[in-house]
């Protein structure tokens, strides 16, 4: 590819994140955890999951405290028994 040097554009890894988040889906993942995007692809993504516009994994919402992070797992757990995928 002759733009390879310039990196991967912002709508790129927006249509590579969609891609990925039915693959995390259909490999049984629960939850997932984004580490770093760009031009907020990952937000725009999460936006996209919640509003059941693509198949995905729900993200993670951490906070402080395994009290939240448990209450978080549970939200996910009755949307995803929710949608009944």
């Amino acid at each position: 590819m002759a733009y390879s040097r310039l990196g991967i554009s912002v709508p790129r890894e927006a249509v590579t994140g969609v891609k990925n988040a039915r693959l995390t889906l259909r490999a049984g993942f629960t939850s997932v955890r984004n580490v770093g995007a760009h031009g907020y692809t990952d937000v725009a993504l999460r936006d996209g999951i919640d509003a059941g516009r693509c198949r995905g994994t729900p993200y993670a919402r951490f906070r402080s405290g395994a009290w939240h992070h448990r209450r978080s797992l549970r939200q996910q757990l009755a949307t995803l028994i929710s949608l009944q995928i």
